[in-house]
This record gives structure tokens, C-alpha cells and sequence, in this order.
């Protein structure tokens, strides 16, 4: 039996223990993007559930649309019609803002390409239409776009027409020591109630993976849904974005999940050695390891053979997978984790030492939003934050003192 088997049947034996609800989540993700039969999810169905709880967790792994779309074809004898009408609500209420976001993705676009500025939209309805055939099934906060950096002051002044403003009031010293350490800013309309994030690459300067819009534009191609053309993702690029996306969130929430097995299933031509080439180059390859170990559990997601040599080399990569699985899926609420537990994850992530030294460089020198609430100073004494801080982690993660 190869390492990577060894991985998936310890972690196939723990899915075995999780309590009712919690299975019974997995197999509506599972039954949504067709790695189990309709059968076999209505065996989870007919345990004694608590449904309150099921919902809850639903919610969390951003999979309401999914459950809702399996439990309202099922009869009183599997779900109670109570249940199903306490939700119905809350379903109209996003297929209404699903909808909206649509008109107002391809308002946008049209804005900014009248102003010449080169932009890629980036998750959301495009992505739901594009892989589930259906924009409705996935839950939406915002709309992302990936853009130059250079265009963010023109795209402030438009989004300002439109009644969007930054989410966050910073000086003109803030805003440049932001822009240089993080990688989206975000603009909000109280009016529209809609957040908008602007990406200019897809991780912050900390984690050294430079991956941004010159590397991603020229790939890049058209799509076209609800009869207007879209830029769009190279499907190498977007597994590859996805697996980022699913690390920043540290591989907490199913639907990260779905949307990676998904997209594996939309591109059956899905060039791996790619995959794995640009990994390596950008040094997130444990990276795509973990979260590809964690789809062949979840999902039975075939590894593909350009990457299990891979992973069978990195015991790294295996027993944070199926760490990262536990905690995905043991708890009936999962609790992010703090800053010196979710730096700890981060180096285990990484296999090259310069990478460490820069992420843990780059964290203790990095101003932040925090720091700037934590001691308000004027422009003139920004430098100053260089000193604040050290002390301030220190205060709050050594000494555990609370600001």
C-alpha cells in the first residue's frame, strides 16, 4: 500500500465516527458534485438528526443552497416539512441577491472596460455558473476581480461614482503600506449592500508566491454565460488560484472543497504537469499536495499521476492533510484559529527555507490595520509602527495580555 493510501484510509476510517450531522453534511457535498449516489445520501437522511444543528453547519461550510436543493425533492418521511419551509426563506432571499450580483458583475465590467482597465473576475456567480451549471447553488458574499495594481486609483474613482466607498478609511501613508504588504482591497456600497474585493495577486507579499494578473492575463480566456463574454481563469490557473484560496482559509470550509473537485470534473483536460511545474516555480507545491490528498478523502478525487510521486515524498503534506480533515469536519462548530496557531500551519506549509525566514520576516515587520487602531499616530510618525509592532504581538500572544 503506497503512503498516500495509507493517508486516505486512516482518514476514511475517522469519517466513520463523525456524528450524524456532521456525516450528513459530507454526503450532501459529496451527492453535489456526484462522488456518492443518491442512495447512499438518503441513508444519511434517515438517522435521527437534529436539524437546527444540521443547518447551522451548512451555513458555516457555505452549502445551504446544495441541502436545500437535495431535501426539498425528499418526502415528510426524511426531513420535516417545517424544516424545509424555515429555509425556503432564506433561499429566496440569496437566489434574489445571486441575481442582483450577476447585473452588477457585468455592469462593472462593461464600466471598467469603457475605461480601459484590464480586469478578471474571480470566483463568485461566474464561477457557479461556470462549473455546477448553475449560479444559484453557491453562496456569494462579494464579487472579486483580479486587476493590475496600477489601475486601483482610477478603479476608486469609478466605484466612488457608484456609490461605492473603501471599506476602510485610511490615509494616504496607510493606503500605500497597505497596498504594498496585502494583495485586496475592498470597496462597499451601504446603498447596495455589496462588497467588492479588487485583488492584485492572489496572496499577500508574506507568503512569497507571486502570482498576479501579468502571469494570469496572458492565459487567461473567454467564457460565455448568460449570453455575454467573460475573462476568465485558465482552467490550470484557476485549480491552482482555488487551492491558494482554500489555504488562506486554512481548508476549513467544504465548499472550498466542492468548488476544487468541481472544477476537476468541468476540465477533464486539466494540464497537471502544469499544475505542478508552477507550483514548484512559486513554492506552494505542499500546497497543492495537501489539498489534493484532502479531495481524493472527501471526494474520491482521483490524484493525478504528474503529483503522487509527490505527495508519497512529502510526510509533511500527508499528516497535515489529514490533520487539517479533523478539524474540517470532527467539530459541530469550527473556531478559526489564533495568529501563533495559524503561523504554525503556514510553515508546515512550507518546504523551502527562505520562504519561512520571509514569512516570519515579513509578520513581524508588516503594519496593519490593528496596529494602526491599537496606537492612532499621525503620517509624519508612521515609522513608528515599525517598533509598535513587535510589542504589540508580543503583548498579546506572549505575554497574553489583552489589548
Amino acid at each position: 500500500m503506497t503512503p498516500t493510501a495509507k493517508t486516505a484510509k486512516s482518514s476514511i476510517s475517522f469519517l466513520n465516527t463523525l456524528p450524524p450531522e456532521n456525516r450528513l453534511i459530507l454526503a450532501s457535498a459529496q451527492y453535489a458534485v456526484s462522488s456518492i449516489k443518491k442512495e447512499d445520501f438518503l441513508q444519511y437522511c434517515r438517522q435521527d438528526l437534529d436539524w437546527r444543528m444540521v443547518f447551522e453547519l451548512a451555513k458555516f461550510h457555505r452549502i445551504t443552497p446544495f441541502l436545500f436543493n437535495h431535501l426539498r425533492k425528499l418526502d415528510s418521511s426524511y426531513v420535516p416539512a417545517e424544516i424545509i419551509d424555515k429555509v425556503r426563506p432564506q433561499i429566496l432571499s440569496h437566489t434574489r441577491r445571486i441575481i442582483w450580483q450577476i447585473d452588477e458583475l457585468e455592469r462593472i465590467l462593461k464600466l471598467f472596460a469603457q475605461e480601459g482597465i484590464n480586469v478578471i473576475p474571480y470566483k463568485g456567480p461566474l464561477l457557479g455558473e461556470e462549473i455546477y451549471k448553475n449560479a444559484l447553488l453557491r453562496v456569494c458574499n462579494d464579487l472579486d476581480f483580479i486587476i493590475d495594481q496600477k489601475d486601483l486609483s482610477k478603479i476608486k474613482i469609478l466605484l466612488s461614482q457608484e456609490e461605492y466607498e473603501p471599506a476602510m478609511d485610511l490615509n494616504l501613508v496607510q493606503e500605500r503600506a497597505y497596498a504594498k504588504s496585502e494583495n485586496v482591497f475592498v470597496f462597499y456600497s451601504e446603498k447596495k449592500q455589496q462588497v467588492l474585493e479588487f485583488q492584485w495577486r492572489l496572496m499577500p507579499r508574506l507568503h512569497n508566491i507571486k502570482l498576479d494578473i501579468q502571469m494570469l492575463k496572458p492565459r487567461s480566456r473567454q467564457i460565455t454565460h448568460w449570453d455575454t463574454q467573460f475573462p476568465f481563469l485558465s482552467p490550470e490557473d484557476l485549480f491552482s488560484s482555488l487551492c491558494l484560496h482554500a489555504y488562506k482559509h486554512e481548508w476549513l470550509e467544504l465548499r472550498l472543497f466542492m468548488d476544487l473537485a468541481q472544477t476537476i470534473s468541468t476540465y477533464p483536460g486539466l494540464n497537471w504537469s502544469k499544475v505542478e511545474e508552477q507550483s514548484i516555480k512559486l513554492g506552494y507545491q505542499r500546497v497543492l499536495c495537501i489539498s489534493l490528498v484532502m479531495l481524493n478523502v472527501l471526494f474520491n478525487a482521483v490524484i493525478p499521476e504528474e503529483i503522487i510521486h509527490l505527495i508519497d515524498s512529502d510526510i509533511s503534506a500527508r499528516k497535515i492533510a489529514e490533520e487539517r480533515l479533523r478539524k474540517l469536519l470532527q467539530k459541530n462548530e469550527v473556531v478559526g484559529d489564533d495568529l501563533i496557531q495559524s503561523t504554525r500551519l503556514v510553515l508546515r506549509t512550507k518546504e523551502r527555507v527562505f520562504d519561512k525566514l520571509h514569512y516570519l520576516f515579513y509578520l513581524l515587520i508588516t503594519t496593519t490595520i490593528y496596529d494602526w487602531y491599537y496606537k492612532p499616530l499621525s503620517p509624519t510618525f508612521f515609522f513608528l509602527y515599525y517598533v509598535i509592532r513587535p510589542w504589540r504581538l508580543l503583548q498579546k500572544y506572549l505575554w497574553k495580555k489583552k489589548i
